[in-house]
């Protein structure tokens, strides 16, 4: 117990074993003395002027351990809080009430016109310029050429009619319905709707079913109809038919009669049906005959009274009446020919002395249809 002064101040100046420290002194006349500290202060003399220097002692204390590096916090690496608590701890204590600042109505910053540049007015009033003359360009390359073939079309009308003469008087019914395809085509280009242009029509309608008349008589389709005795008849007729004969065209002369409609009006009239009754019996049963005709053409021709025609109309389906007693053919709405050439009424097959019989219900038709006389 009689030396626990002597443990605990040893404890206080460490440990003696501990490293030496070095000094170093400089002397006012610029000499510098270096050496090692000890436990007891030290006197030394300048080797160069003799002045004293006086050297302390070693530290008794261990040396203090070093702390890390302290790293500089950034802004951006605390959150709201921290921030906000960062900035309460560092101001200084003010009162918990605040009273609120009046905000100022913000006054919106007046609005600046955009003025554009005169290089850019000048650049927009040049592309407008410049698409001015280009629809310029265009309109007139565009009237250039529909004049070119309004001439084109005038031409041909002036050449149309002689070959169109020469080819009918050859029976050349193709070719003239070529030409006359093209006259009309010409006459529809140009806008003309006098005589000529539609008798030009007229004639192609003619010799369109010129050109596609059925290869057999009418009377022996409906005898291969009336032979085919069969439950299912309709049904394979019907197929036969389309396979066969439909669109084909039939050359029909008869009576027109109009067929009785109830409570007629101007738009039943504009899709009035005729009955043609035709002179013959088919089959073993002697079936009757009758044609459907819808045809604006008959409308103009007949009016509403029955009257005597020359025409051709193309298929569009032949059946048995209800009561199995009729063949009925209907014809295509709105595509039958009322007929008007003397020259295609031959190209039928009929003789001049017989088309010379025809030649006043032809004339007839003809007026009738605002084509004019011969």
């Amino acid at each position: 117990m009689s030396n626990w002064i002597s443990k605990a101040t040893g404890a206080f100046r460490g440990d003696d074993s501990s490293a030496s420290v070095a000094f170093t002194l400089e002397c006012e006349c610029g000499q510098e003395h270096t050496g090692l500290r000890r436990q007891k202060w030290q006197r030394l003399s300048c080797r160069s002027c003799g002045g004293a220097l006086f050297v302390l002692q070693r530290d008794p204390y261990p040396p203090p351990k070093e702390l890390p590096e302290a790293r500089p916090v950034r802004p951006e690496m605390l959150d709201e809080t921290e921030v906000e608590s960062r900035s309460t701890a560092s101001a200084p204590r003010k009162s918990t009430r605040t009273t609120p600042t009046p905000r100022k109505p913000s006054i919106p910053a007046p609005e600046v016109p955009a003025v554009s540049s005169p290089r850019q007015g000048s650049g927009r009033t040049f592309r407008l310029v410049m698409l001015g003359v280009v629809a310029l360009g265009v309109l007139m390359v565009a009237v250039i050429v529909r004049g070119q073939r309004n001439e084109a079309a005038r031409r041909l009308l002036q050449s149309a009619s002689n070959e169109i003469e020469v080819s009918l008087a050859n029976a050349q019914w193709i070719e003239a319905r070529n030409k006359l395809r093209e006259a009309v085509a010409a006459a529809e280009r140009l806008g003309q709707q006098d005589e000529q242009a539609a008798r030009y029509h007229q004639l192609l309608r003619e010799t369109t079913a010129l050109s596609d008349l059925l290869s057999v008589p009418l009377t022996d389709i409906l005898e291969e109809a009336d032979k085919i005795d069969d439950p299912e008849l309709p049904r394979k007729w019907a197929d036969l038919f389309q396979a066969r004969y439909r669109d084909r065209w039939a050359f029909i002369e008869g009576r027109a009669i109009p067929r009785p409609v109830p409570d007629e009006t101007p738009e039943i009239q504009e899709t009035r049906e005729w009955l043609v009754e035709l002179p013959l019996t088919v089959g073993r049963k002697l079936r009757r005959v009758e044609l459907i005709v819808q045809s604006s053409s008959l409308d103009k021709v007949c009016g509403a009274e029955p009257r005597d025609v020359i025409m051709a109309i193309p298929l569009d389906r032949v059946e048995q009446s209800p009561d199995g007693k009729v063949w009925r053919v209907f014809a295509v709405p709105n595509e039958t020919v009322l007929w008007s050439d003397r020259r295609t009424y031959e190209g039928m097959g009929y003789l001049p002395e017989e088309s010379l019989g025809a030649a006043q219900r032809l004339d007839e038709q003809r007026k009738s249809l605002g084509l004019g006389g011969e």
